[in-house]
Parts: structure tokens; sequence; C-alpha cells
């Protein structure tokens, strides 16, 4: 195996776990407010729910591994990538938290993951868009 391809599918495992991660701390977080209305008895529930500070530490944890995945990838490649939360959160809501996905939604979770597979493969090959808007005529 590339050691270069297992570091970079290493980051993108751990940025996923930390970023569906928080999203799901978060809302375990929410539920500890018990529906109150945003005062200081939701604060105090808020503060001392142990999801709030475990998504907290998720969101840095996300933030160094994006820093570490940018510095090997393009943006223009890896801020489409970062959108594999949009499959795991929705998922794992399901099954952690008893919600539902209608056809719409899960439709929805199958294009991203028809678009993450087509990011994940090599290009072959590669428009400039700036040249393009000059000379539309070198469209392929």
């Amino acid at each position: 195996m590339n050691p270069g391809w297992s570091k970079e599918a290493g980051l993108w495992l751990a940025y996923l776990a930390f970023d569906t991660g928080s999203q799901l701390a978060f809302k375990w977080a929410a539920e500890a407010t018990g529906n109150s209305p945003i005062g200081s008895e939701w604060l105090r529930r808020m503060l001392a729910a142990p999801g709030l500070w475990v998504g907290a530490l998720c969101y840095i944890a996300t933030l160094i591994v994006w820093l570490n995945i940018l510095e090997g990838a393009p943006l223009s490649r890896a801020f489409p990538m970062s959108g594999l939360a949009y499959i795991t959160v929705p998922l794992l809501a399901v099954i952690l938290f008893g919600e539902t996905l209608t056809l719409v939604e899960a439709t929805g979770i199958a294009a991203i993951c028809g678009g993450v597979a087509m990011l994940a493969t090599e290009p072959t090959q590669t428009v400039n868009l700036r040249s393009l808007s000059r000379h539309p005529e070198q469209l392929p």
C-alpha cells in the first residue's frame, strides 16, 4: 500500500470521526436542556452536559486534522470531501437518537456518496475555469 495514500486515508477517517462526533455530541448536549427556554436554567444545564464538552473537543480535533489535510490537498478537492459528514451524521442520528430519514433525504445522501466517489478518483482531465471564462471555445 502506498504510504502517502494510507496517511491521507487516516487523516480523512480521523476528520470524519471527529466531525461526526462533534455533531452527535452537540445533539446529546441539546437534549440535556430538556427543552428549557434559553436563559439561566438552560445555560446551567448546557454547561453541565458532557456532550457540550465532548463536542467542543471534537471540534478542536476536527480543526487540527483539517489543517493537516489542507497541507497536502487542494482546497477545491478537500472541501467537497468534507461533505462525508452529511452521510455519517444523519445515519448515526437514526441509530443513536431514533430520528427518521425521508426518501428525499436518503436520495440526497446517495447523491453525496456519488459525488465523494467521483472526488476520490484521480482526475484524467482538468479544466482551468479562469481561462475558460475568457476563451469558451476551449471547452473539451
